[in-house]
């Protein structure tokens, strides 16, 4: 039997000022003023029982209490998978989000859950996390800082009117994208993010659309591919958060000095003062991750069932190609979905914004961001100069994964 804890997740919400009482509930979600009412009772860093109760008032704001103070939303659950139940807890946050502002005629600026933070407490009001949005993109920072300079490059190049088609193309969609990024209208934004990738694979064959289910649908799988096998390791390094924490609390490093090992973090250089953390350690120690899962951490059943089902995906490349095929297949259907979204839209007969535009929207802006870098990955790396020679080299990428995964296997992943 899977256990379930009940636990509560805290957001500020943008745009939103209330009440200094404010206060009120609706149903399992509140939405309150943290200078009035103070959810979180004790923090995993007050480690003093005797120390000042305000001491850290300015976590709860999201900031500083002398700053302009948003409303929060909190959502209380009974949690069996983290992040399943924060997905949830966003979805009961906005649809009371949307109850508010069924009567309100004149919002001059957006309200939206700021899911860049969240604080999750207990029943008691003691903190068990805090989760910022990091992603397996935050571990290769510096192909970020390169892809910012090849954009210097560009607004160089640009004053010396030095651009070619394809960074032209490139420029073009940036506008597009941030045109999208500034709209506060779901619809909107889903059209022009559509309009960006439109501009990008426009191999001036009229086959924009082909393309981009095509092409875009294969990178979207081989960082969905990427995606998947860090997502378990991040809720693997979640619980190691935890265990460094209780540690400082408890004096007791047992079940981290065995997790450390296990993965060899203990042995691992540090670069800027931040672990390292590789993809080969916890596929090569799968085996006693999980076995260390399953005796040490009962509240984790959930976690130990993935990591088996991981395995089984590890110790098979045919798995591992169906893996990269599946999410090839998912990611075109969604491509497909936002297509029919954006003719509603040309043809003004999709005015309803809801939970699944939203979703759409997500999902067709990451689209965009990760078309546009890997163009600008490809023109600066490789200085192709056309449309098709990019799109040739995406799909060389895509088929080279898939040879790759036949004869190596599971190893390569080690790199990333």
């Amino acid at each position: 039997m899977i256990h379930t804890t009940k636990q509560t997740y805290i957001f500020q919400l943008k745009g939103f000022k209330g009440a200094d009482n404010l206060n009120i509930q609706f149903g399992n979600v509140r939405i309150y003023n943290p200078k009035t009412t103070k959810l979180i009772k004790k923090y995993l860093l007050d480690f003093d029982d005797n120390s000042d109760p305000n001491k850290f008032d300015n976590y709860e704001y999201f900031g500083s209490k002398n700053d302009d103070i948003y409303c929060n939303g909190a959502v209380t659950l009974d949690v069996i998978d983290q992040e399943q139940s924060k997905k949830e807890a966003i979805s009961n946050l906005n649809q009371v989000l949307s109850f508010i502002l069924s009567n309100q005629m004149d919002i001059k600026y957006p309200i939206k859950i700021d899911i860049s933070s969240m604080f999750i407490i207990d029943e008691n009001g003691v903190q068990k996390g805090f989760f910022s949005q990091r992603t397996e993109d935050d571990y290769n920072f510096k192909e970020s800082r390169e892809n910012i300079n090849f954009i210097h490059n560009f607004y160089q190049s640009k004053i010396t009117s030095q651009l070619n088609s394809v960074d032209k193309q490139i420029i073009e969609s940036l506008n597009w994208k941030k045109k999208a990024v500034e709209s506060f209208n779901i619809n909107e934004k889903i059209l022009w993010f559509w309009i960006s990738l439109e501009n990008l694979m426009n191999d001036g064959n009229n086959r924009s659309s082909e393309n981009i289910f095509y092409y875009v649908s294969k990178y979207l799988a081989i960082y969905q591919f990427y995606k998947f096998v860090w997502k378990h390791y991040g809720k693997l390094i979640d619980i190691r958060k935890k265990l460094v924490l209780k540690s400082f609390s408890t004096n007791d490093r047992k079940d981290l000095k065995e997790l450390d090992s296990i993965l060899r973090l203990d042995e691992i250089n540090t670069k800027d003062n931040q672990i390292i953390y590789s993809l080969k350690e916890f596929i090569e120690n799968i085996d006693l991750i999980i076995d260390l899962i399953k005796a040490q951490f009962e509240k984790e059943e959930l976690l130990y069932y993935q990591l088996d089902y991981l395995r089984l995906i590890f110790n098979n490349p045919d798995n591992l190609k169906k893996l990269l095929d599946d999410f090839e297949h998912i990611c075109k259907e969604k491509l497909l979905y936002v297509y029919r979204i954006r003719n509603k839209i040309v043809h003004n007969a999709n005015t309803e914004e809801n939970t699944l535009s939203e979703y759409y929207s997500d999902f067709i802006s990451q689209a965009s961001t990760l078309t546009i870098i890997q163009f600008m990955t490809k023109r600066q790396n490789k200085n192709l100069k056309t449309t098709e020679s990019i799109l040739n080299d995406i799909l060389y990428d895509f088929n080279k994964l898939k040879l790759d995964i036949e004869i190596q296997g599971i190893t390569v992943l080690y790199e990333q």
